[in-house]
């Protein structure tokens, strides 16, 4: 019996889903979630929702991490537990449909940019990708902001190529506002989005500048109603949280406050705890006493000291980008250990991640004769992604980068196919003389 490429991609997308379903049950039913906690912030941001209003108009009973964060996540985990009931079952149960749907959109990405092949190859090795599984027992952020990042992307994609633009822009600008209100991050993406729906745009000069510019209108109109909130709350402008304070204060002359104190990334230890550390003795922070692996390093001789600014921007690169680590050492500021990754996240990471890196370069190269002006627009995102958690974000971590793992694993695909197909004729052809 001949498969269809239809038949094909029902049974994939049944085997993505049935293996987030297993982990969303089984994640459920041995209690992961209590063990959660950003996860925990976002769950009681979502009960101050329930009980205050999408406004909320009073900060001072939240979560200290709810405090800051963008309302998103609090608004949709609001409204999952008012219809379906407040569960951390709801949760898991709609994060399983929500990657499964990333998993399409990746399929359609594959398709958008090569063939239907390439994005049934994509479609395969997305279903099982463990960076895409390891969220489905979360109440954070991840799986929205992978799915909602590449709906943005897909429809920049869509845009030049349909006759009713406005249909792909105007999810464009809904997607997107959504993804700013539940990652503040994402708003520097604002400019690189307006300008390649101007360059992408295949209509006139006057017809590319409007399309941006609706774009922009729609985004901000979304921004208003949480603008208003904002000053209400801080008696000032805060664009989507206060985490975009030290940029915004400046811009708009306000004194900077300190709205969340980073207790949790206060790791410098002094000279003198240096000493009595490594006499045997322990340190404590404005958090608590030093984690043990922190104190046993110190005791071997592994002494932390304050990164130059290189040496920080190269410690962040890594974080970012690195598929595996068999360094131990300091990270991020000089102060933060870092021990090797274990096995298992080396194998995994390595095996799942790191293996796309070479085809990676080679696809892009491909998309490059293809379609430059895409080839561009991709190439732009990377830069502009690495040049946000390089330079602006202090601690970049390693999930900041999944989300671009989508493109990863479409222009990789590009690139195996080929070989894929070569071993295909030439297994015929054996079988054939057979």
């Amino acid at each position: 019996m001949k498969i269809t490429n239809t038949s094909l991609l029902f049974y994939i997308i049944s085997v993505a889903f049935i293996i987030r379903l297993i982990l969303a049950l089984y994640g459920y039913y041995t209690k992961v979630y209590e063990g959660f906690a950003d996860d925990l912030a976002y769950y009681s941001l979502a009960e101050s929702v329930m009980t205050q209003g999408f406004f909320l108009p009073d900060i001072t009973s939240m979560n200290s991490v709810a405090k800051v964060v963008g309302p998103g996540m609090g608004w949709i985990l609001a409204i999952l537990f008012t219809l379906l009931g407040k569960s951390w079952l709801v949760i898991f149960l709609f994060n399983t449909l929500l990657s499964t749907g990333l998993c399409i959109l990746i399929y359609y990405l594959g398709k958008e940019l090569f063939n239907e092949t390439i994005g049934l190859m994509a479609l395969i090795w997305s279903s099982v990708y463990y960076f895409y599984l390891r969220f489905i027992v979360t109440s954070g952020k991840e799986i929205w902001i992978h799915f909602l990042f590449l709906s943005t992307i897909f429809c920049v994609l869509r845009f030049r190529k349909v006759s009713r633009k406005w249909i792909p822009l105007l999810l464009c600008s809904l997607s997107y506002s959504l993804l700013i209100h539940i990652d503040e991050r994402f708003f520097a993406y604002i400019p690189l989005l307006f300008v390649a729906l101007f360059m992408l745009n295949t209509d006139s000069i006057i017809k590319k500048l409007q399309s941006a510019l609706i774009f922009s209108l729609i985004v901000f109109m979304c921004m208003v109603p949480w603008l208003i909130r904002n000053y209400h709350v801080y008696h000032k402008i805060v664009i989507l949280s206060v985490r975009t304070a030290p940029i915004t204060d400046k811009l708009f002359g306000y004194p900077y406050q300190e709205y969340y104190a980073n207790n949790d990334w206060a790791w410098e230890l002094t000279p003198t705890q240096i000493d009595s550390v490594r006499n045997g003795y322990t340190a404590h922070l404005i958090d608590g006493e030093i984690r043990p692996e922190f104190a046993a390093a110190i005791r071997r001789g592994l002494l932390p000291h304050k990164f130059s600014t290189g040496e920080k921007l190269w410690s962040r690169f890594l974080e970012l980008w690195a598929p595996v680590d068999f360094h131990e050492g300091y990270k991020l500021d000089g102060y933060l250990w870092d021990g090797k990754w274990s096995l298992k996240h080396n194998l995994v990471s390595g095996l799942m991640y790191g293996m796309l890196i070479p085809f990676f370069f080679y696809g892009m190269l491909k998309l490059k004769t293809k379609d430059n002006q895409i080839f561009v627009f991709l190439l732009c995102i990377f830069i502009w992604h690495t040049i946000i958690h390089v330079l602006f974000i202090p601690y970049t971590l390693e999930r900041y980068r999944i989300v671009l793992d989508c493109f990863l694993i479409v222009l990789a695909a590009s690139s195996i196919q080929p070989f894929m197909s070569k071993m295909q004729r030439k297994f015929r052809q054996i079988n054939f003389q057979n």
